[in-house]
């Protein structure tokens, strides 16, 4: 009887090492967006930071602390409190902002939703027995009915940047900086010092561990600039900026999640140093130097042209796929002064594409650029969100805009 429960035990202890005892061997490792496990991407604007998310019968979007919903049937938006007499963004009070249960006192505007909870990261402070002061960054995970909040990470010696939930998985760019120092000038500024990608398990029951050192990177690459990152199946796509003899570049790294096996897969593909890059129809989209649209393989091959933006709408010369809906691919139009990269043009024009690259114009109401694909139905747009600007919704029927929030 003892031998026989001895080999149950073993077992069992050999099951759970084989394919492991989180919530992680449930996951779908198909080599395709699988939805409520993924990254929601196509809500996701990195370099401009611009974050929603969507989940049953809402989506969501953090603002100056705030955690607002977007009814989806209604379009309605306001903040995620119940309470009757709370003022909610429009109290003057930061003590009284406190006790609105919108309020996450977040440190930025990111927030992502992943298997029933949404995911955002705040500053605290605490003693400790000494009377030590410690300054903390916190990622934390609120459940979408409100009932359960929980913190998966602290550290004391890293600024979180950036943050995804993938495939079970909290990915977070943390930064150190050095010590502020002067220069010639008397001005003081903090250096970066370390830059990694830190992975811990999404319900926050494993220890956090180092995915990706980006410092050996920068080791390499002068003057290394992650301008965007997807996670999409079993990869994380970054597109890099760096310079090489003198002359900026730009490629794309590969990297298998599972193996963390990182290529370089940019050299032979026509990238321009400013390329958007989106994933659509399992394959890589982005733009070359002129005005043509590109797709490839995830391993940068199988080249292929798909669209020329100059064949379509003449008078600009910059077609940059932001994003998609999983439904149509769309390309943001403008002109870039070829004399002055900083100088920029956008339109109202915006091409659609479906998954055979068949092409529509559309004039949009505003001068706009697609950064999130958002939904199937809807576009979202606010012109700058650190000015408090209006929120609208852009109809993809009939491209009309609705006004759906007025910030305090």
């Amino acid at each position: 009887m003892k031998n026989k429960i001895k080999f149950t035990v073993i077992f069992i202890l050999c099951i759970c090492l084989l394919y492991g005892c989180s919530s992680n061997s449930n996951i779908d490792y198909s080599d395709t967006y699988v939805a409520g496990q993924d990254s929601q991407e196509n809500f996701i604007n990195y370099y401009n930071e611009y974050y929603y998310a969507s989940s049953g019968d809402n989506y969501y979007f953090v603002r100056n602390g705030f955690l607002y919903a977007i009814d989806k049937e209604t379009r309605e938006c306001y903040p995620l409190c119940n309470k009757s007499d709370c003022l909610h963004d429009r109290e003057d009070s930061y003590e009284l902002r406190k006790e609105c249960k919108a309020y996450l006192n977040s440190t930025d505007d990111q927030v992502v939703y992943n298997d029933g909870f949404l995911y955002y990261c705040i500053d605290d402070e605490e003693y400790d027995k000494d009377g030590n002061h410690h300054m903390l960054e916190r990622m934390c995970r609120l459940s979408v009915d409100g009932t359960k909040r929980e913190i998966i990470y602290t550290t004391e010696d890293y600024t979180i940047c950036n943050f995804r939930v993938h495939r079970g998985y909290l990915y977070m760019e943390a930064a150190k900086f050095a010590a502020d120092e002067e220069d010639p000038n008397g001005e003081k500024s903090a250096s970066l010092d370390k830059a990694e990608l830190l992975r811990v398990a999404s319900d926050g029951q494993d220890k956090a561990e180092v995915f990706l050192p980006y410092n050996e990177y920068r080791k390499k690459y002068k003057y290394f600039d992650i301008r965007e990152t997807k996670f999409y199946g079993n990869h994380l796509f970054l597109r890099i900026n760096y310079s090489k003899k003198g002359k900026s570049k730009s490629t794309i790294f590969n990297v298998d999640l599972e193996t963390k096996e990182l290529k370089d897969i940019g050299d032979n593909l026509p990238l321009a140093y400013d390329a958007r890059l989106t994933i659509f129809n399992d394959k890589l989209v982005f733009n070359g130097d002129g005005t043509k649209i590109y797709e490839c393989d995830f391993n940068g091959e199988n080249l292929k042209e798909v669209l020329d933006g100059s064949k379509i709408v003449k008078e600009y010369n910059r077609f940059a796929p932001y994003s998609n809906d999983g439904k149509n691919l769309f390309i943001s139009v403008y002109y870039v002064n070829p004399k002055n990269g900083y100088e920029f043009k956008l339109s109202k024009k915006l091409i659609s594409c479906n998954k055979k690259y068949e092409y529509t114009v559309h004039e949009m109401p505003i001068k706009y650029r697609a950064e999130i694909g958002f939904d199937k139905d809807f576009f979202i747009f606010q012109k700058d969100k650190d000015e408090k600007t209006p929120l609208y919704l852009i109809n993809k029927s009939d491209f009309k805009s609705k006004l759906i929030y007025k910030f305090p």
